[in-house]
């Protein structure tokens, strides 16, 4: 309630109209809203996943193939004097769980590279494309897929444009299907958008990115 009235006086003082107004809006509505519902019932419970998934690295982006296959990035180092000493890719793994417990397990895509670091992977809906991010520097990034064909999973490929565009970095890829269609969601700074990281989506047919928009101002002010 003490945000609430910040933001409302914020708008009652600020003389323009501009985006920042709008999203000074967007942010009253997202208040009234969490006012409404703050006794509501949780119905989830946040927990860490069981053992041997976690460790005293990094771990993130996961991807649940099933209940209990899973994917994930990870920069982990072998011992405390590498990490002083020498910098640490991103990498894709697999983990499988056995007996509740997640155990590491091959990594079964055609993905890993030494040089750059590889992460934030997702697969299409009907599992046939896994699409991965990489970066030479974490500021510098492309969006890859690797398609399965005839039960292997092909070379990797940077995706064209719209997805990739030079002098943007884009990352975290999301496959969704909708009404049979295939729509790629990621995140880019590529000029145009709303802010520096914005959400875009794109189009897939016929493995083909196609009618790209930009997703900033639905998110913001609808």
């Amino acid at each position: 309630d003490v945000y609430k009235r910040q933001v409302q006086y914020f708008l009652s003082s600020y003389r323009q109209r501009d985006d920042l107004y709008k999203y000074a809006q967007s942010i009253e509505s997202n208040c009234d809203w969490a006012l409404e519902h703050k006794d509501d019932t949780v119905k989830f419970e946040i927990s860490k996943p069981d053992s041997g998934l976690n460790t005293i690295h990094a771990e993130m982006s996961p991807f649940i193939w099933d209940s209990n296959t899973i994917y994930f990035s990870t920069m982990r180092y072998e011992n405390d004097v590498v990490r002083k000493s020498k910098s640490v890719n991103i990498e894709i793994k697999k983990a499988v769980k056995d007996s509740n417990i997640w155990v590491e397990a091959e990594l079964d895509l055609p993905i890993s590279d030494k040089k750059a670091h590889v992460g934030n992977g997702t697969f299409s809906s009907d599992s046939s494309k896994f699409y991965f991010t990489k970066c030479d520097e974490l500021t510098e990034c492309e969006i890859y897929v690797t398609k399965r064909q005839n039960g292997n999973w092909s070379a990797p490929e940077s995706l064209p444009s719209p997805v990739n565009e030079k002098g943007s970095t884009n990352t975290q890829p999301t496959s969704v299907t909708y009404d049979g269609i295939e729509y790629l969601f990621f995140a880019s700074n590529r000029e145009g958008g709303k802010g520096n990281m914005d959400i875009w989506s794109v189009e897939v047919r016929n493995n083909v990115p196609m009618k790209l928009k930009n997703l900033g101002t639905c998110l913001l002010y609808t």
